[in-house]
């Protein structure tokens, strides 16, 4: 009997092919993607759920591009794409050197729109003082029967106005429309009946009775905020009760309102997540009006921590994350029995804070994960503070980690056997080491920044003995033969490399959605070029 034939790459079987590719990083599964037709259709499948489109302008002193020319570039090349496109993000505003009309613009985004009208699970509109005609924002929500989700916080008009001549609600179930742009409907209470996650803004015009009427019964995450310097005094809290809100962001509050936010938190029973914005005097009293048997996070930003606000916070023995943001004036020791024994993950931001960590971490005998951020070098000090929790596994640092000598320096005696350094420059600016140093506690490393020397790479894992895993998610990724140079050298450390996104942190909870900027830098979401849209 013959011998079978061994697998080829054309033989091998599909599932086996998905495994392989699933041990891949993102370059790698580049690379594999120009195998041949079939493995770029197979990785290609694989992403899809995470797939992401944004037609952008480029901004910049040496754009020379007419952007108008991009736009239908980009127009006739997913038209003609077979791909499916699930999170698709537009800028609906000015582009450079668009002499035509708006109505032209209008009707090449629609048609855009409508040609993933199949897939399309999530929509982002960002524009800077855009006139929208009447029929263009109720076209979208016609042309997107399957849409999910709808984030408008980004976007900026002069006027609008709608047709309402909507026949039926949308699938709508989360809603981000900070700034009016679907409030300004009558009808939005009936057009959006099914959201559960919302994000609003309050004004004396607009307390949206009618919408919170409709949807308090079924929200389960709300976002509210107004602008406390034209509405100090006469906002006015939703007087409904939501009986399944799990999730609420403050992101202004006033001190005269305390005693009426009181009275609308408790009409949360379900209520576990809270986060409450800076105020005026930095009282955070308001939460003792919530019970403490749900809330497992709670993220406040007072003008200083005191010691009779981290007693008020210890009194919510259900915690599992805290974070806690502003100057730390704590000159009184805490009593021994202020303590959280359930709380696992603890973000303290602010400049002070180095100065009580050993006081403030006391509280917190069993915690798993600490993120710190502050603009200062960190030191030997601050290790030893950090060292006394036993119970430490990942200790992520936010900015404040300027050169590798610095921050060898502290690393040299830390005993947490994860960090992360995550930073929107440079991460660990190159210089020349004094003398040698090792940090063997340390097993995985992960940086998170816009770039990084490769000389510090290899600087890293030599003063790490016993490093496992190096993790890096840049914005600006090496080069291919620069990363292998690195792998190649420091064979006994695996080195993973990531598509960059913005670090998920706790921190980030109360920041302001993406702006415009933002959304038009080199860190775009989708990661094919415009060529590959096919």
């Amino acid at each position: 009997m013959a011998n079978p034939r061994p697998p080829s790459m054309e033989t091998l079987r599909t599932s086996l092919l998905k495994q392989i590719l699933r041990n891949l990083d993102w370059y790698d599964l580049q690379s594999a993607m120009q195998v041949c037709r079939r493995w770029e259709k197979v990785a290609f499948w694989m992403q899809v759920p995470r797939l992401r489109l944004s037609i952008v302008p480029d901004i910049g002193p040496n754009v020379t591009e007419y952007q108008y020319d991009k736009l239908l570039r980009y127009h006739s090349t997913l038209m003609e794409s077979r791909r499916r496109y699930r999170h698709i993000t537009f800028f609906w505003g000015s582009w450079d050197g668009l002499h035509e009309p708006d109505r032209i613009k209008d009707i090449l985004f629609l048609e855009i729109i409508r040609r993933f009208r199949r897939s399309l699970v999530s929509l982002t509109i960002v524009s800077d003082g855009y006139c929208m005609i009447p029929w263009v924002m109720s076209a979208i929500i016609r042309s997107c029967p399957w849409l999910k989700a709808l984030n408008l916080n980004g976007m900026v008009f002069n006027s609008l106005s709608f047709f309402h001549d909507w026949g039926f609600p949308t699938r709508i179930h989360t809603l981000e429309d900070a700034n009016h742009v679907i409030n300004c409907s009558p009808m939005a209470p009936d057009y959006f009946n099914n959201v559960t996650t919302l994000h609003v803004t309050l004004t004396i015009q607009n307390h949206l009775y009618d919408l919170f009427r409709k949807l308090s019964p079924q929200l389960i995450s709300l976002t509210l905020e107004w602008d406390p310097e034209q509405y100090p005094t006469c906002v006015k809290w939703p007087r409904e009760y939501f009986p399944r809100l799990q999730t609420l962001v403050l992101k202004t509050m006033r001190a005269e309102t305390g005693e009426q936010l009181g009275h609308f938190l408790r009409r949360m029973p379900a209520l576990n997540s809270l986060t409450l914005s800076p105020h005026l005097t930095g009282d955070i009293s308001v939460i003792s009006w919530i019970s403490s048997i749900n809330l497992w996070h709670l993220d406040v930003w007072p003008v200083f921590v005191s010691v009779p606000q981290v007693l008020l916070i210890t009194r919510f023995q259900s915690l599992k994350s805290i974070c806690i943001r502003g100057d730390y004036n704590m000159h009184n020791r805490l009593p021994d029995t202020a303590r959280l024994p359930n709380t696992g993950c603890l973000a303290l931001q602010g400049y002070t804070w180095q100065y009580v960590l050993d006081k403030l971490l006391m509280v917190f005998p069993n915690l798993v994960e600490l993120e710190l951020q502050t603009a200062e070098n960190w030191k030997w000090k601050d290790a030893r503070a950090i060292n006394s929790l036993k119970s430490l596994n990942h200790l992520i640092l936010h900015e404040g980690v300027q050169t590798l000598e610095k921050f060898m320096q502290f690393c040299e005696d830390l005993t947490v056997p994860s960090i992360c350094v995550v930073s929107k420059h440079y991460a660990l600016n190159y210089d020349y080491l004094s003398r040698e140093y090792i940090a063997c506690n340390i097993r995985k490393f992960s940086i998170h920044a816009l770039e990084i020397n490769p000389c510090t790479c290899d600087h890293l894992i030599q003063s790490m003995p016993n490093l496992n895993t190096l993790e890096l998610t840049l914005q600006k990724p090496l080069d291919q033969s620069i990363y292998q140079g690195i792998c190649t050298r420091n064979p006994q450390c695996e080195i993973n490399r990531h598509w960059y996104k913005p670090y998920r942190s706790i921190l980030n909870l109360y920041e302001q959605s993406e702006g415009i900027h933002e959304m038009m830098s080199a860190d775009l979401e989708t990661p094919f070029p415009l060529s590959n849209l096919f």
